[in-house]
């Protein structure tokens, strides 16, 4: 519940997800899980709670799948109401079999890291200011 309020109070959505084999981990199966249970919470234009959101992701992990773990979450997130600017994604990931360590570890944040979390914080700053301009009709309940 306490969680709950505050992604319901933010005008901007990131999730922060780990990849496990190519795959989202549990936890986050259940953030797409208790997201989910929204659905059925609409306004009287059939709006979500997070309707107009703005939203993007950070995906990081020991291997590849980044891209995979993206298209399942930003599915859950648009059928949420959110809205995925361009660039919305800033991913790393060490070599498989952890080779290259936990990005926790990293001595500095990589450049190309670096000018990705730019992008995505730029893009989602955009997408937001321009939702509270003109935010989205909904559809009238029927």
């Amino acid at each position: 519940p306490t969680l709950r309020k505050k992604v319901l109070a933010a005008d901007v959505l990131v999730l922060a997800l780990p990849i496990w084999n190519g795959q989202p981990s549990s936890v986050a199966s259940r953030v797409f899980e208790r997201l989910n249970a929204m659905l059925s919470e609409t306004d009287d234009q059939g709006r979500t709670p997070l309707y107009g959101k703005a939203a993007g992701l950070a995906v990081v992990g020991n291997e590849d799948g980044s891209y995979h773990v993206a298209g399942i979450a930003y599915q859950v997130l648009s059928d949420m109401g959110c809205t995925i600017p361009p660039s919305a994604m800033v991913t790393w990931h060490g070599a498989t079999g952890g080779e290259a360590g936990d990005y926790k570890d990293l001595p500095e944040v990589p450049q190309t890291v670096q000018g990705t979390l730019v992008s995505l914080s730029s893009n989602l700053l955009g997408c937001v200011r321009a939702l509270q301009a003109t935010p989205y009709p909904g559809v009238p309940a029927s």
